[in-house]
């Protein structure tokens, strides 16, 4: 609820104010596919009914999935009722394009990249926040471009004070949820080679910004990192708290990361005036080659490590003013 009001807020800044909430039901993820296409033909159907009542010209799914996508592109070609044209925002869902088991001819008939590739056409748009996102979909899915908009990724950046002094203390954060596929491991095993490093001359600690999943109980490197958090979810703001206390935002993802969706967290961390610390990869590159030198661009874990280590050798302060100075041009 809390965040469905923050949502409405935010509407308000741009003239949006005629907004309502109807909840309806969702199907379980565990659920089999032929019982959450039926569902999911419901939630569309709700939705057409909704758009006819409203006469809606534009209905935006912000999510979806190879049920929900293939239900509401067969609603949206029923003659006379699909008046409205059908935009869908493609996120992390996209990444499935490539995972696909090709042996199986039934999870394949089914799978995402299925819905997308079906029953196309001018009402039909799928929404993508990034060109460097277009770029990957167009090597790998060639023939959907044409029904694809592009722009970059939305973000209502909020004006801050910053008091910290990082010369003091200086805070490795890890930004976002704490997952394997977001470079998890890669951040712990950074934590213990720098408490295994003895040249630094400075205090130091590595912290989390978010929850962790549940595969990382027991995990042997998380006393090398404070604030560990197994909850479902973190408030809004302890986590905009965590995020302020960082002096470096870590991005430690794989080079293949993010090449069908953006990330979020990074403008947690431009928001906040954070210097970024990643591994290259088309995403990164993008953001980087148009905003200059917001933080260190590292070839690989072992480049991360080194840039770290380099920092705990001797902080320059005056380096750090300019990427931060660099951020806030950003933002304006």
């Amino acid at each position: 609820i809390k965040h469905l009001i923050a949502v409405k807020e935010s509407l308000r800044r741009f003239r949006l104010t005629n907004i309502s909430f109807k909840p309806i039901s969702i199907p379980k993820r565990e659920s089999r596919f032929r019982e959450r296409l039926l569902q999911d033909f419901i939630i569309s159907f709700g939705v057409l009914l909704n758009s006819l009542k409203l006469d809606a010209k534009r209905v935006i799914y912000l999510s979806t999935n190879s049920s929900i996508l293939l239900t509401a592109k067969i609603i949206a070609r029923i003659g006379w009722m699909a008046s409205a044209h059908y935009y869908f925002v493609q996120h992390s869902v996209l990444e499935s394009i490539v995972d696909l088991k090709k042996e199986n001819y039934f999870l394949e008939l089914v799978s995402y990249r299925s819905s997308l590739e079906r029953l196309n056409n001018k009402k039909i748009k799928y929404i993508l926040l990034g060109a460097s996102i277009q770029r990957s979909l167009h090597q790998e899915m060639p023939g959907i471009i044409e029904y694809c908009i592009v722009f970059d990724h939305p973000y209502i950046f909020q004006d801050f004070e910053n008091t910290k002094d990082p010369s003091k203390n200086l805070v490795f954060s890890f930004f976002g949820i704490g997952h394997k596929k977001k470079g998890l491991d890669i951040f712990l095993n950074l934590a213990k080679e720098a408490f295994n490093y003895t040249n630094n001359t400075l205090d130091y600690e590595f912290r989390c910004t978010g929850p962790l999943t549940l595969s990382y109980k027991g995990n042997c490197n998380l006393k090398y990192v404070k604030n560990i958090n197994f909850s479902a979810a973190v408030p809004y703001d302890k986590y905009k708290e965590e995020c302020e206390l960082a002096t470096y935002a870590l991005f430690p993802y794989s080079k293949s990361s993010y090449r069908f969706y953006p990330s979020g967290a990074i403008f947690d961390a431009i928001n906040l005036g954070k210097p970024i610390i990643c591994i290259k990869n088309e995403y990164f590159n993008e953001i980087f080659h148009s905003c200059g030198d917001i933080g260190y661009l590292c070839n690989d874990e072992d480049s991360v490590e080194n840039v770290i280590k380099e920092i705990l050798d001797g902080f320059n302060y005056d380096y750090y003013s300019l990427q931060r100075e660099n951020i806030l041009k950003l933002k304006e």
